[in-house]
């Protein structure tokens, strides 16, 4: 599948440009904002794009939030209110219509939430059921900035360790050279900080099989998905009233 960020970019502008366009219009520049993506609507456009997105998720969504920002630009170039907008850095694919989330039939992409556990992680998941507590926010390192002690080239790591609020370095994988295109050798990189926000749900499911026993799963959202999450939403195939998961 070719990932080329101006492909996955026409892509996501030609699937969602209403939902760019609420994006660029928004007056907050530094808000966190989710672009919904129909699943539906980007299978009918790129049949590969998806069913990478199905195979690599974690890799294809990082690399759709990345070509979300050329998404933005192209739709702004077109817009006949373009003095009026500005490309958001925050803003983040929300997938829904998910095929097989429409499944009555309990299977490994579609659990029911009594059921989920280790053989699903880095899989692309869907589940229903009814957020039933709701957890205070908390800071997590997402990612942060690093910069060469030599020559200063700033560059950006992922967090790597699981979302629990740790935020030591230990959690990134820094290179063992510097990464300037301009080759200087150094290997001393130092952090700048930032950090994002992230709250915990309690999910339930919205029925139970008489084998099945009353539980709850936890969930952690980021960003815009977090704020729009509270006691009482109802999931239906991985997405809050609002929101995705």
């Amino acid at each position: 599948m070719d990932s080329d960020e101006k492909v996955l970019g026409a892509v996501l502008a030609s699937c969602c440009s209403q939902a760019i366009e609420g994006v660029l219009l928004a007056a907050e520049l530094d808000e966190h904002y989710g672009v919904t993506v129909d699943f539906i609507r980007l299978l009918d456009a790129n049949a590969a794009l998806a069913h990478s997105i199905v195979q690599s998720p974690q890799q294809m969504l990082d690399a759709l939030e990345t070509s979300l920002l050329t998404a933005q630009e192209l739709v702004l170039q077109k817009h006949p209110q373009k003095l009026s907008m500005a490309v958001k850095p925050n803003a983040h694919i929300r997938l829904h219509s998910i095929p097989y989330s429409m499944d009555p039939e309990q299977h490994l992409l579609n659990p029911n939430i009594c059921n989920i556990g280790s053989g699903h992680l880095g899989k692309l998941i869907t589940i229903r059921g009814t957020v039933v507590k709701a957890g205070p926010v908390k800071m997590f390192e997402a990612q942060k900035v690093f910069f060469c002690n030599k020559c200063k080239h700033k560059f950006l790591l992922k967090n790597t360790a699981e979302v629990s609020g740790n935020s030591s370095c230990t959690n990134y994988e820094l290179p063992m050279e510097c990464p300037n295109p301009k080759p200087c050798l150094g290997s001393n990189f130092k952090p700048f900080d930032g950090a994002g926000a992230t709250g915990q749900f309690h999910i339930q499911p919205l029925c139970c099989r008489s084998s099945c026993l009353p539980a709850d799963k936890l969930l952690v959202l980021c960003g815009q998905a977090r704020d729009k999450c509270c006691s009482t939403d109802a999931t239906d195939g991985g997405a809050c009233e609002g929101c995705s998961l």
